[in-house]
């Protein structure tokens, strides 16, 4: 069947037997941006 024949993602899991899970994948962490970085941004802002 072609990928345009599908209306719903449960039409896609069923035809070809795989389940979907949603989760949080990122995990967050506190961290600076490097000082070039925040250099180079300043001086793009002016």
């Amino acid at each position: 069947m072609a990928f345009s024949d599908y209306k719903h993602i449960s039409q896609v899991q069923e035809a070809f037997q795989i389940v979907a899970q949603e989760g949080c994948f990122l995990i967050l962490q506190d961290m600076e941006p490097p000082a070039q970085f925040l250099d180079e941004f300043r001086f793009n802002q002016q």
